[in-house]
């Protein structure tokens, strides 16, 4: 699936990294010459999953612009960054939704356009192509999106959540609330099929089992993947579960989904609770026809009208668009937790290198450990030992206007744990492995 033709001129100037350049005319440019670095930003503004990654890719570019002292507003703890001694140049590449493209285009951009660091990816595919090449190259990707875990590198600040922070409490709310009937439906690719494993291993301790576990091709569309969503939505009413807990990814499949199981069953009498979809996706599928009202969703942050922190990076945002020459229908209509995530991972990585390259740490990563940075719902905090961000479980629930209302909150944020307790680390290996050769 193209990316939707209200986004065509965005995603051409993503591509051409002409973002970077265009400016808001009230903004002041750094006092005091800095060195440059260079930095990629890598996601799909093509292909199923252009929808999700390209509000990402323009909040990381709008964090750039941050750093750079090129935003009005912005974050007063920033305010040293102009004498930094670094400012930042944003080369933007498309991955195209293709694990592959996001691997070569990694290697071009570390290799051919030097950059010091790449921020991206989205789906777990996509980051495990492009970790090989980071850490061959000897560089760094920020990735600002939740996982399966069962990873911890080096190489990669991980700005999104871990199973223990969203997926484990997510299903003890979900199971809390709804019951212990659990079907799981997925993406077929390594990260719902771990994840999957990962909540198999939180129902079985309470006692209970999945009555159903079903896959949908991520890059199938047309009548193949509606005729596919259509038999599972028949499994599923055989199976009669509680709740539904999904880790579907891409636009296509969620509505194959969706459309099918509320042409049969509304959302009051069978719930579901998604892992990977947001207020974005709500809206173009309502454009589509299919409404997610009533639906669930768990992330780490969700819009909150009396955070002020975020009302304040979401002026920021529009203040940075308009000088940028981004069209209002071109723009998101609100941040997302895997924005938040971005925004945090530039503010963290930039301070970290400023920190490294004035000698005030001996490397990146003890720059980064333990390390934070303020973002809408609270501060972000680097854990000291593993290089993921502390975060807390909100989930929310979709309105009629495809927005997320959260409904439960975690009291604390929670320490990232990769590796479940459930397992040894040698056995999730052995079930990751498995799952990304499936």
């Amino acid at each position: 699936m193209s990316a939707d033709p209200s986004r065509r001129d965005l995603l051409r100037l993503l591509a051409a990294g002409a973002v970077a350049s265009a400016l808001p005319a009230c903004s002041s440019a750094p006092t005091k010459a800095t060195r440059v670095l260079r930095v990629g930003i890598l996601h799909s503004l093509t292909g199923p999953m252009a929808p999700s990654e390209g509000p990402v890719a323009l909040a990381t570019r709008m964090a750039v612009a941050e750093w750079n002292g090129h935003t009005s507003g912005g974050d007063p703890h920033l305010a040293g960054r102009v004498s930094s001694g670094i400012t930042l140049e944003a080369i933007s590449a498309d991955g195209a939704s293709d694990p592959e493209t996001f691997a070569r285009e990694a290697g071009r951009l570390v290799s051919e356009e030097g950059v010091a660091a790449l921020f991206g990816c989205w789906t777990s595919s996509s980051r495990k192509a492009v970790l090989p090449v980071v850490e061959s190259l000897g560089n760094f990707l920020v990735y600002p999106l939740q996982y399966e875990g069962l990873e911890s590198s080096a190489n990669v600040l991980y700005t999104g959540a871990t199973p223990n922070q969203q997926l484990l409490p997510g299903l003890r709310w979900a199971m809390g609330r709804f019951g212990t009937r659990v079907y799981f439906v997925g993406s077929d690719y390594v990260f719902p099929r771990v994840a999957n494993a990962v909540m198999r291993d939180q129902l079985g301790a309470a006692g209970g089992a999945p009555v159903g576990e079903a896959y949908l091709p991520l890059n199938a569309s047309g009548p193949e993947l509606q005729a596919l969503a259509a038999a599972i939505v028949v499994d599923i009413r055989r199976s009669r579960p509680d709740v539904i807990v999904s880790t579907l990814n891409g636009l296509a499949g969620n509505m194959a989904l969706f459309s099918a199981l509320r042409a049969e069953v509304p959302a009051s009498e069978l719930p579901t609770l998604s892992f990977s979809i947001g207020a974005p996706e709500a809206r173009a599928m309502s454009r589509l026809g299919q409404s997610l009202t009533g639906e669930y969703a768990g992330w780490s942050w969700l819009p909150d009208a009396n955070d002020a922190e975020a009302a304040a990076l979401w002026s920021t945002f529009g203040t940075w668009a308009e000088g940028a020459g981004i069209a209002q229908a071109e723009l998101p209509d609100g941040l997302t937790d895997p924005m938040v995530n971005a925004i945090a991972g530039v503010r963290l990585w930039a301070s970290a290198a400023a920190a490294r390259e004035s000698g005030q740490a001996a490397s990146l990563a003890s720059a980064l450990a333990g390390s934070s940075t303020p973002a809408p719902g609270g501060r972000l905090f680097v854990d000291q030992e593993n290089q993921h961000v502390w975060h807390p479980l909100v989930v929310g629930q979709f309105t009629a206007d495809a927005r997320l209302s959260p409904v439960f909150r975690t009291a604390l944020s929670e320490r990232p744990r990769p590796y479940p307790a459930f397992r040894s680390r040698t056995s999730w290996e052995r079930i990751l492995a498995e799952a990304s050769s499936a």
